[in-house]
């Protein structure tokens, strides 16, 4: 979702024509966009003030002002949408049965291997040729965070906790961690009975 609107991009847009005026020097489209406070606004800024520097003058001014954004996700008029509202539903609801059925979050890993099932069989991205959706590990972080779904992540042992991880310690969470699974498949929120299921 975009952070700026027309207004945003005429008022850079009018910033960069007013100083080429004074001064005959251009000014780069992220310095107005960071100075104007809306960063994210550099490439389409970009775009809209070389179609501005490309016109004559006198036709400049009349750019600027009847400048506006072309709409979001579109590229020439062919969508770029991965997944459609029906897509997401589904999307959703087998993550969520694969976490209760794991009776842990899924990772970030899990999930991008469920939106690769999901397009797998699907015609291409138009705006590649037809070519293969990709996705990306930067699809799933953000379209979990989106979705407030949270996720299983795992990271390496200190060294002062492994000389702590004795057989029994290892025993006792392990016992921990069927106790849990028992209490799940009690509630029928899993169909294991075990972490061995």
């Amino acid at each position: 979702m975009r952070q700026y609107k027309d207004a945003d991009v005429r008022i850079c847009l009018r910033k960069m024509l007013g100083h080429f005026e004074l001064s005959d020097e251009r000014l780069a489209a992220e310095p107005v966009a960071k100075a104007h406070g809306i960063r994210s606004m550099t490439k389409q800024l970009r775009t809209a003030a070389k179609g501005m520097w490309e016109l004559p003058d006198d036709e400049r001014p009349q750019y600027v002002e009847r400048y506006t954004l072309p709409p979001v996700g579109k590229g020439g008029g062919k969508s770029r949408i991965m997944f459609d509202d029906d897509d997401e539903q589904k999307l959703l609801q087998v993550a969520c049965d694969a976490a209760c059925d794991g009776g842990f979050p899924l990772s970030k890993f899990d999930v991008r291997a469920l939106m690769i099932a999901l397009v797998q069989d699907r015609p291409g991205d138009p705006n590649r040729a037809g070519a293969q959706y990709q996705v990306s590990m930067k699809f799933v972080k953000k379209w979990m965070a989106v979705n407030r779904m949270g996720h299983f992540a795992t990271s390496s042992l200190d060294p002062k906790r492994a000389e702590k991880a004795t057989p029994e310690l290892c025993e006792r969470w392990f016992s921990l961690i069927e106790t849990y699974m028992k209490k799940l498949k009690t509630s029928g929120r899993s169909p294991h009975a075990s972490y061995a299921d």
